[in-house]
């Protein structure tokens, strides 16, 4: 992902479109902004992506694949499902 648009038309580039095209950067380095977590706990979405997994034996597969890192790469995928900007979406 390079960036996002706004209407449509105007894109607003992020640090991985300078990092392709570096002719293009602008003088001063972009400055990235903090990410904003909810506050909020999303209980709800986590527990039924953690009942899908386990309905669908993912975390045993990702065992297999993953080792230990299994668990770290469900939250992730957790996380993606219901981030509030996540454009995976």
């Amino acid at each position: 992902m390079l960036g996002k648009t706004s209407d449509g038309l105007t894109m607003h580039p992020n640090d991985n479109y300078y990092i392709h095209f570096p002719d293009s950067a602008p003088e001063e380095e972009p400055v990235q902004e903090e990410p904003h977590m909810s506050e909020a706990v999303h209980i709800g979405a986590c527990a039924l992506t953690q009942s899908i997994s386990e309905s669908l034996g993912l975390p045993e597969k990702l065992s297999a694949a993953f080792g230990e890192d299994a668990p770290l790469i469900e939250d992730l995928a957790a996380y993606f499902c219901t981030a509030e900007t996540s454009v995976l979406q």
